[in-house]
């Protein structure tokens, strides 16, 4: 079985980017949470679209790109796995 292609769109992408950032100029070496993954992603989400359904969506798309968060891994660490997705998907 071949392995799908990463396909992200353009605000699934700037979202991506922008949690990254958010995670290493805030307490990096902090512990990164499931919840703060969450929340986030809604937060960012309606930053860029305010309350409506496409924030929704956008919301949605960010966290199936972005991979749950592992035990003990911290903030810098999962911006770092962030941020090669971001790569992977951006080579195919």
């Amino acid at each position: 079985m071949t392995e799908q292609p990463v396909i992200l769109s353009d605000d699934t992408r700037t979202l991506l980017h922008q949690l990254a950032d958010k995670l290493v100029a805030d307490r990096p070496a902090a512990a990164m949470h499931e919840s703060i993954r969450r929340a986030q992603a809604l937060v960012l989400a309606e930053q860029m679209h305010g309350p409506t359904e496409k924030a929704v969506d956008a919301e949605q798309q960010l966290l199936a790109a972005a991979p749950p968060v592992r035990d003990h891994q911290t903030r810098r660490q999962y911006a770092a796995l962030l941020r090669l997705i971001m790569q992977e998907a951006g080579s195919r």
